[in-house]
């Protein structure tokens, strides 16, 4: 986190007070504090919300009373999709549309920027600044379709994706044994950050690989779910996660080059006239991916992805805005939210309805036993079976998570299933999935499959 000195911040705002911005976002919640003077007092690092956007907030004003104290803050403004339906249950609270949050909060990260470049989690934008009259005013902006395929929610999936079984699950504690609802509340956001250190920690590595990577892979789509139908079957071709990744964030970059910018020209004087801004934007990569595909240089600012947040805050502080949020106001933001949405019934009541079937495997097969090696090589897992050819009936088995290496997925897979390896006779194999092509060209030698062809039989695709 980056702060000014509490102590000196308290006593040059204790006339004026302090204006904080809340940008709650898709995946995640930013806040900074802004005194007066429109400098940046307190700039938080984002709090991912994990699908819980009111705990993250309940843990923000948590975060800002305690360094501050209620009476130090003047203003409390609001910007971000997740809430957009704060001021209906809440008198008086400002809410800034993105639009305006962003480019108002480059004035403050940013004062020298003409061209700010922003990408979040779901959304993109991109804006001209101009003066006129002394002032600042947007002389162009543009947003994109949102498609998603220049989006953080795509990087973020995908990193999930690839790296969720290379950095392990953290040990979260139990929230039922807790005494109040003030340890349980410290409890969520102790296993909240837990989880956050976790996507950070993917993400991290998603970047250093993707730096290593001499062939990126190259993926044209424009539409999020493409791109990510289209990296899977680079993967299942045998391309690397190395240059898969690396060819993600040029694909990022480029896409909001064709949805956001089209065929703009850009220049700068070097003087951060052009900046990045948004969680995306922290990937060095995807920032330096654009500014080749521009040919200009862009400036990364400090705050840079709680940039809305700032013009949430200043935006307050010039309508002479005096909301202060209150926590109890949470339960009717959450009643409200209720309200607008149609609930299907609970799983739990058609429990009764499953039917369940558990076979216990033989831990031994017979020697001699002639089997059907099976492959299924999925886009997220891969799983194998051996099936006796006299009976059909299933005699061992591996579920496994693809982690984007189909390749190392298959070795896995026939070294768990080589252990029967004195007892059967493999007398085919058989190979399904989106990896199937892959697996083909790994099991079947091409003198093996011109040998069958000789012979008169057929290799099937199914």
């Amino acid at each position: 986190m980056q702060m000014t000195d509490i102590t000196d911040a308290r006593r040059a705002t204790s006339k004026d007070g302090l204006f904080v911005g809340i940008d709650i976002g898709s995946s995640a919640l930013h806040y900074i504090v802004l005194d007066a003077e429109r400098s940046v007092v307190y700039s938080a690092k984002p709090i991912m919300h994990f699908a819980n956007p009111l705990g993250a907030l309940a843990e923000a004003w948590g975060d800002l009373r305690a360094r501050f104290g209620r009476e130090a803050i003047r203003s409390t403004a609001l910007t971000g999709s997740a809430a957009e339906s704060f001021p209906t249950v809440m008198d008086g609270a400002i809410y800034v549309y993105d639009s305006v949050a962003i480019p108002k909060g480059a004035e403050v990260i940013a004062p020298a920027a003409r061209h700010i470049f922003h990408i979040g989690a779901k959304d993109a934008y991109f804006f001209h600044i101009g003066a006129t009259g002394g002032r600042q005013v947007i002389r162009e902006w543009r947003t994109g379709t949102k498609c998603g395929g220049g989006s953080g929610m795509l990087i973020e999936k995908q990193c999930r994706r690839l790296f969720q079984g290379e950095v392990p699950s953290p040990e979260l504690e139990d929230a039922a044994v807790a005494a109040d609802d003030g340890q349980r509340s410290a409890i969520a956001i102790r296993n909240r950050l837990r989880l956050q250190e976790r996507v950070e920690e993917m993400f991290q590595r998603a970047e250093k690989e993707a730096g290593q990577s001499k062939e990126p892979s190259e993926f044209l789509a424009r539409c999020g779910v493409v791109v990510q139908s289209d990296l899977i079957h680079k993967q299942n071709e045998g391309a690397t996660r190395v240059d898969n990744l690396a060819g993600l964030f040029r694909t990022v970059a480029r896409n909001y080059v064709i949805d956001v910018l089209g065929s703009s020209e850009f220049s700068s004087n070097g003087a951060g006239d052009a900046v990045a801004t948004g969680g995306v934007f922290s990937n060095d990569l995807v920032r330096a991916g654009l500014a080749q595909l521009l040919g200009t240089a862009i400036t990364r600012p400090q705050h840079h992805d709680n940039v809305a947040a700032a013009g949430a805050a200043l935006k307050a502080m010039e309508e002479g805005n005096t909301f202060v949020l209150e926590l109890k106001l949470l339960d009717k933001v959450a009643e409200h939210s209720r309200q607008k949405r149609v609930f299907a019934p609970p799983l739990s009541e058609s429990l009764a309805r499953v039917q369940e079937r558990t076979e216990e495997l033989a831990a031994r097969i017979p020697a001699g036993t002639e089997v059907v090696l099976g492959i299924d090589g999925g886009s997220t897992t891969t799983k194998g079976a051996l099936v006796e050819i006299a009976t059909g009936k299933l005699l061992d088995k591996l579920y496994i998570k693809t982690h984007g290496n189909p390749e190392e997925s298959l070795k896995r897979v026939l070294r768990y299933l080589a252990r029967h390896q004195d007892n059967v006779v493999v007398k085919g194999v058989g190979a399904t999935g989106s990896a199937r092509k892959l697996y083909e060209k790994i099991l079947l030698s091409q003198k093996k499959s011109q040998a069958l062809a000789d012979r008169g039989l057929v290799l099937v695709d199914l």
